[in-house]
C-alpha cells in the first residue's frame, strides 16, 4: 500500500521531512545534523528509508519488534493482558507469559507510533551528547533542519479504504451519526488518550446536558400559561393614570406606565411566583452534574491508565533549554541519560511569572474597559432616543436595543480574544516552563482569564449593577455627565436573557461555522503552496511537490500542535461558564448548547481526522487545569445565581405582594417641581403633571425625609437575604453529599 518501505513488507511508522539541500552554509550545517541524527536513530535500533525524488524529501521510519519491546519496557506503557484484554499491566519482556507479544499485532500502530515519538525525541543530532539541547526532533523541527515530524494516518479517505481511519469517518464522523455513542476505544487506539479523553468528557457532559435542557425548556414553557393574566400584566396594562418619570434628560418625555403592557407579558416568562423553585433545582443540578462528570471521568482514566504522572519523567521543552543555555550547572537525567540545566533559583522563576501576569493583569484591564466604552455607548444612546411612550414601538425597541449591544459585545469579543492569545503565548514564552504539560497548563490559564473577563464582564454588569445604583430623578447618579442605565419594568432579567442569548448563541455559531472552514481553507492553502513549490523559500522551478503516498498527502495537512485539543477544550469551558453561572436566567442555555455539541462532536472528529496530521498517541494530561476551571466555575456559579434571583429578579417583592398588586409596591412618586431645569423634559405634550412614577422604594416628596430609601426597603431585605443563602446551602450540600461519597469512594480497595 501507499505506507510501507520499497519491498512493501515494513510499515513506515513515522515520516521527517526536509527540503533539499543546497550548497548554502545553512543547508550544509543542516546537512551534518540530519546526518548524524538519522545515524543515532539507527544505532538505537529504528530501521530508516530515505525517499528524495523531489525538492521536499522524505525519512521514513520503522520500528521493528525488538525495539518495540525494549522500549514499551522503558516506557512503562500498559498493554493488555493475554486472555484478558480489558485488563492493562505495565509491559516487561521478564513476564512474556502475561503478555501476547508473539501476535503480529500485539504492538498497535500506536504503541509503535508513540515508542518511534519517544525515541526521537531523547535521540542525539551530535557525535557526543554534551547539552541536552542537542537531543531531539523538536529542536531540529525549530532550527529547520527539517520541516515537519509526524506518524502517518491510516489508509484514504475514498469509500473503499478499510483502514481505521476511513473507518471513523464513516461510523464517528458522520453527522447523521450525531446521535449514537461514540466509539471511544477506537477513538483512543488511533487518536491517542488524551483525545479519547476530551471526547468522552464531551459525552458525558452532553449527556448531562439533555437532561437539564429537558428541565429548562420546561421553566420557561410553563409560564405561557399564564402569559396573558398574571397579576403583574393585568395591574399595568389596566393602568390608564400611572404617569412614569423621563427616561432621559430634556428630549425625553413622560409616558404612561401601560404603554408597556406587552413587555410585562413577555417579562412574566422569566419572573414568576415558580421561578423560584426551578431556578433552586437547576442550581443544585449544576452541582450534581458536576460530581457525576468527575465520577465518569474517574473511571475512564482509570480504565485507560491515566491516574499516574509525575514532571520530571517528561521531557523538557527546547524552548526551555534554550532559556537555560547559559546555566553552567547541570545535573544528569537518567531518564534520557544526558546532562541538563540544573532548576532555576525560586526568586528568578517567581520574578518571570509576576511580570508574566502584571502584563496579563494590564490586558484584562483594557478587556473591561472595552466593555465600559461600550457601557457607556449605551448610555449616551439611552440619552438621545425616547424608548417608551410609544405603544407600537416599545417592544421592538426594548428588544432589539440590547440584542444590538450584544451584537457589539460579541464581536468586540471575538475579536480581543483573537488579540489576547498572542500576548498570552509571548508572555508565557518568557516563564520557566521546563515540561510542555506546565507551559499549556498556564498559557491555557492566561487565555481562559481573558475569554472570562471578555464574554462575561457584559452580562455581569446587567446582572450585579444595572439599575442598582442610578439615584433618583431629581439626583441622579451620573458617570461622565451620562444617566445610568435603568430596568425595564420587572427588572433587569429580560434583558439579561437577551445578551446571554445573544452572546452564546452567536459564539456557538460562528464556531461552528470556523469549525470546519478554517481548517479547510489552511488545508487547501498549503497543498496549493507545496504543489506550487513555494513552502519554503529558494525553491527551485521543478519544485512541484506530486502527492501519490500516504506521506505525500499527509505533509499537507495541518500540523498538529500542543494548542489543538486546549482550544476544543476552552471552547466548552466557556459554554459551560454560560450554562452553570447563569442557568437561573437562561434555562434555555442547556438546550442551545446540547444542539451544538451534537454537531460539535462529529464536525470535531470530521476536522481531526480529514485537514489534521495524525497526533502522536500519548497522554499530556491536557483536562488537568480544564478540570480545576470548571470546579471554580461551579463554584462561582452558586454565587451568581443565587444573587440573580435574590437582590437582581423581582421574585422576593412578587411573592410578598403577589395579592395586593406588585405595581402600585413598588413604584415611588417624585414631584416634578423639584427637577433640575437643565434636565427637565423641554417639549412634553402632558399638561399639567405634578408627579410622576419611577421603579424604587423611597419615600414620597410630601414625608419629611423626602426621597430616602423607604421601610419597604428594609422590609424586603431580609427576605432577599434569606433567599441568598437558602440558593447557597442548596448549591453546596449535593457537593457536601459527595464529598462524603468521595471519601467511600477513596476508602475502598482497587
Amino acid at each position: 500500500t501507499c505506507s510501507y518501505f520499497q519491498e512493501q513488507k515494513r510499515v513506515v511508522d513515522y515520516v521527517l521531512a526536509f527540503t533539499r539541500p543546497t550548497d548554502s552554509d545553512a543547508d550544509q550545517i543542516a546537512r551534518v545534523k540530519r546526518t548524524l541524527f538519522q545515524q543515532n536513530l539507527e544505532q538505537e535500533g529504528l530501521q530508516i528509508e530515505i525517499e528524495s525524488g523531489q525538492r521536499i524529501q522524505f525519512v521514513k521510519i520503522h520500528a521493528p519488534e525488538p525495539v518495540l519491546s525494549q522500549y514499551c519496557e522503558r516506557m512503562k506503557i500498559k498493554m493488555p493482558v493475554k486472555n484478558q484484554c480489558e485488563l492493562l499491566l505495565e509491559y516487561t519482556r521478564n513476564s512474556q507469559d502475561l503478555f501476547d507479544d508473539h501476535d503480529p499485532n500485539f504492538f498497535t500502530p500506536s504503541v509503535r507510533i508513540a515508542v518511534v515519538n519517544f525515541i526521537l525525541n531523547r535521540t542525539s543530532f551530535n557525535e557526543t551528547v554534551k547539552e541536552i539541547k542537542e537531543i531531539g526532533i523538536r529542536q531540529l523541527v525549530e532550527d529547520q533542519v527539517y520541516l515537519d515530524a509526524y506518524p502517518l494516518h491510516d489508509g484514504c479517505t475514498d469509500a473503499k479504504s478499510t483502514g481505521q481511519r476511513n473507518l471513523l469517518l464513516q461510523e464517528w464522523a458522520s453527522i447523521r451519526k450525531c446521535m449514537k455513542q461514540q466509539p471511544l476505544d477506537r477513538i483512543k487506539e488511533y487518536l491517542g488518550v488524551d483525545i479519547a479523553v476530551y471526547f468522552g468528557w464531551l459525552d458525558i457532559y452532553t449527556l448531562m446536558l439533555a437532561v437539564m435542557a429537558f428541565f429548562g425548556v420546561a421553566s420557561f414553557i410553563l409560564p405561557l400559561v399564564s402569559y396573558r393574566d398574571n397579576r403583574f400584566s393585568v395591574d399595568i396594562c389596566s393602568d390608564n393614570s400611572t404617569i412614569m418619570c423621563p427616561q432621559c434628560d430634556k428630549h425625553c418625555d413622560y409616558w404612561y406606565l401601560n404603554s408597556t403592557c406587552n413587555l410585562s407579558k413577555i417579562t412574566h416568562l422569566f419572573e414568576h411566583k415558580d421561578a423560584i423553585l426551578s431556578s433552586l433545582f437547576m442550581t443544585v443540578c449544576v452541582n450534581v452534574y458536576f460530581e457525576i462528570v468527575r465520577i465518569g471521568m474517574s473511571k475512564l482514566q482509570r480504565c485507560w491508565g491515566m491516574t499516574d504522572y509525575n514532571s520530571m519523567l517528561k521531557p523538557p521543552r527546547p524552548q526551555y533549554l534554550t532559556q537555560l543555555g547559559d546555566i553552567k550547572e547541570t545535573t544528569f537525567n537518567n531518564v534520557y541519560g544526558a546532562q541538563e540545566p540544573s532548576l532555576l533559583p525560586w526568586d528568578k522563576k517567581l520574578r518571570r511569572i509576576i511580570y508574566s501576569y502584571a502584563v496579563i493583569f494590564v490586558c484584562i484591564l483594557v478587556t473591561i474597559i472595552a466593555a465600559f466604552s461600550i457601557i457607556l455607548y449605551r448610555m449616551a444612546q439611552m440619552a438621545s432616543k425616547n424608548i417608551y411612550g410609544n405603544q407600537d414601538l416599545s417592544i421592538g425597541k426594548l428588544i432589539c436595543y440590547p440584542m444590538t449591544t450584544a451584537i457589539i459585545n460579541l464581536l468586540v469579543s471575538t475579536f480581543l480574544g483573537h488579540a489576547y492569545r498572542y500576548v498570552a503565548v509571548y508572555m508565557t514564552n518568557m516563564e520557566y516552563r521546563r515540561t510542555q504539560i506546565e507551559y499549556n497548563e498556564s498559557l491555557n490559564l492566561k487565555i481562559y482569564l481573558f475569554e472570562f473577563v471578555n464574554y462575561y464582564t457584559p452580562i455581569f454588569y446587567i446582572a450585579f449593577f444595572k439599575g442598582k445604583f442610578i439615584g433618583y430623578p431629581g439626583k441622579y447618579n451620573r458617570i461622565l455627565g451620562l444617566r445610568q442605565e435603568e430596568c425595564g419594568p420587572g427588572g433587569c432579567i429580560m434583558e439579561l436573557f437577551i445578551e446571554i442569548g445573544t452572546i452564546m448563541i452567536g459564539k456557538q455559531a460562528i464556531g461552528l461555522c470556523m469549525e470546519i472552514g478554517i481548517p479547510f481553507v489552511k488545508q487547501k492553502l498549503k497543498k496549493y503552496r507545496s504543489g506550487l513549490g513555494i513552502e519554503v523559500k529558494g525553491s527551485d522551478s521543478d519544485s512541484k511537490l506530486i502527492s501519490y503516498n500516504q506521506w505525500h498527502k499527509d505533509f499537507n495537512l495541518i500540523s498538529w500542535t500542543d494548542q489543538s485539543l486546549s482550544n476544543e477544550y476552552l471552547k466548552m469551558i466557556v459554554q459551560y461558564g454560560f450554562i452553570t453561572m447563569f442557568i437561573v436566567v437562561f434555562p434555555l442555555g442547556p438546550l442551545f448548547a446540547l444542539l451544538n455539541n451534537l454537531l460539535e462532536k462529529r464536525l470535531d472528529a470530521k476536522k481531526f481526522l480529514l485537514f489534521y496530521k495524525r497526533p502522536v498517541p500519548h497522554s499530556m494530561h491536557h483536562h488537568r487545569i480544564w478540570f480545576n476551571i470548571m470546579y471554580t466555575l461551579k463554584s462561582v456559579a452558586v454565587f451568581t445565581n443565587a444573587f440573580i434571583i435574590a437582590f437582581s429578579s423581582n421574585m422576593v417583592p412578587l411573592l410578598m405582594h403577589s395579592s395586593d398588586g406588585f405595581v402600585n409596591f413598588s413604584l415611588s412618586f417624585f414631584n416634578v417641581s423639584d427637577f433640575n431645569e437643565h434636565f427637565a423634559p423641554i417639549n412634553s405634550r402632558f399638561i399639567n403633571v405634578t408627579t410622576c412614577s419611577y421603579w424604587d422604594y423611597r419615600n414620597p416628596p410630601d414625608h419629611k425625609l423626602p426621597y430616602d430609601r423607604s421601610e419597604f426597603q428594609a422590609e424586603i431585605y431580609f427576605p432577599q437575604l434569606l433567599l441568598f443563602i437558602i440558593f447557597i446551602v442548596a448549591g453546596y450540600f449535593p457537593t457536601i453529599v459527595f464529598w462524603l461519597l468521595r471519601l467511600c469512594e477513596d476508602s475502598l480497595p482497587e
